[in-house]
């Protein structure tokens, strides 16, 4: 993916674009360790930020070159403390004055941008910006505060019973959920069919923020539920989801016995190790999960499954994945879990024998027991193997023929 691309993502779906949002959101900052920062648990963010620093940089100017292109206008935005010790402390983003310049700016475009005149002339306009900073801050209180005033000052402002909504339900998630599974689903419907577009319409870039603490509720009350075929996104790896907590995706999944036999959690796994940077046990994941489709769809694609290949995000995956789908001989969908791991053979050192007794594929198995005899540097074996494969598909065996 291109900087070009996350920036025209970003302005899509949230009107503006910020680069620590982009960071969240490419998984080299995980919100846990954002949102310890923004609580004061630690004093300076770049540490946390999982990506080399002259790569970082490169991409940062990328992206401002292409707001400029855009014609969009740069903001400078102070990140303060959401905890009572820390609210009014700008934090510190980095110790390097270029660096925090490149990622404490918000770009919109320039219709969105404020106009200092306005400020001035308009009261309300001060106001409603305290009551966005408020919300994302999630100071409740405070924002039901200048939400009265605004009240005071615009009665027919048109998005004061929006803001109004915000404030309801940022003091509704202070409350536990009913453990009852009904419910639950209930509430995060009306999460995402409601809360969440409108935060997204008034609060743009700082939605994130406020919306977390009600997917961290919903997900912390449907830890040990195990997973439901009846309701899908009633589980808690799919809340953590929504806040980019990987790490709380990964264990919630491991912890629920059954995920090897549901597609819909395998693939969260392969997106929580990804985004972990472990690229070895998101690949194997992503084989348990062909695998579990490929028995059920032998020569045709499911359609569920050609979703989750083509949102995987990663480049050399789908560099593999379009090479099999551009074969000028079409070839059955059962094969490509052993064409993945011939064109992968580094996975051979990454899977577990639980991993790999658990994959029923054919021509996983064929490929994997061949990759062990030569890495073995035995002959007898690899021949023997070289056989099996070329007995469940001769492309296969081709392939592997020609990288080694």
């Amino acid at each position: 993916m291109t900087m070009q691309h996350d920036v025209d993502n970003q302005l899509m779906s949230l009107g503006s674009y910020s680069p620590i949002e982009w960071l969240l959101d490419a998984g080299h900052l995980q919100y846990g360790d954002y949102e310890a920062w923004r609580m004061g648990e630690f004093d300076i963010l770049e540490k946390h930020i999982h990506l080399p620093k002259k790569e970082l940089v490169s991409n940062l100017e990328k992206a401002e070159r292409f707001c400029h292109k855009l014609g969009l206008v740069g903001e400078v935005q102070p990140f303060s403390g959401w905890d009572q010790s820390n609210t009014s402390k700008d934090l510190v983003i980095s110790q390097s004055p270029a660096l925090t310049a490149l990622l404490q700016k918000q770009w919109t475009r320039q219709e969105d941008a404020p106009q200092m005149d306005l400020f001035m002339d308009n009261p309300s306009v001060v106001t409603e910006n305290i009551l966005v900073e408020a919300l994302a801050n999630r100071h409740w209180e405070t924002a039901q505060k200048y939400v009265n005033k605004l009240y005071q000052q615009d009665p027919n402002h048109a998005q004061l019973h929006g803001y109004e909504d915000l404030v309801a339900f940022g003091l509704h998630t202070d409350d536990p959920v009913e453990d009852h599974i009904d419910i639950i689903d209930e509430e995060r419907t009306g999460l995402e069919q409601e809360i969440v577009p409108l935060a997204r319409q008034l609060l743009q870039q700082k939605s994130r923020d406020y919306l977390a603490p009600a997917w961290q509720r919903i997900a912390q009350s449907l830890e040990g539920h195990p997973y439901n075929v009846a309701y899908p996104q009633s589980h808690a790896s799919y809340a953590w989801e929504q806040m980019q907590s990987w790490q709380q995706v990964q264990h919630s999944i491991i912890g629920d016995e059954s995920y090897t036999h549901h597609g819909e959690l395998l693939f969260r796994l392969c997106l929580a190790y990804y985004y972990q940077r472990n690229r070895e046990q998101s690949l194997i994941a992503l084989i348990q999960l062909i695998d579990l489709k490929a028995s059920h769809a032998d020569s045709e694609l499911d359609d569920t499954l050609e979703n989750f290949l083509n949102r995987y995000p990663d480049d050399n995956f789908k560099s593999v994945w379009q090479r099999f789908m551009d074969l000028e001989d079409e070839q059955p969908f059962s094969i490509f879990p052993g064409w993945l791991l011939l064109n992968e053979p580094g996975l051979l050192h990454h899977i577990e024998s639980s991993q790999a007794d658990s994959i029923k594929n054919a021509s996983f198995y064929a490929a994997l027991q061949l990759l062990q005899a030569k890495q073995a540097k035995d002959s007898d074996r690899e021949l023997s193997a070289r056989k099996a494969l070329n007995d469940i598909n001769p492309l296969l065996l081709t392939l592997y023929l020609k990288k080694n």
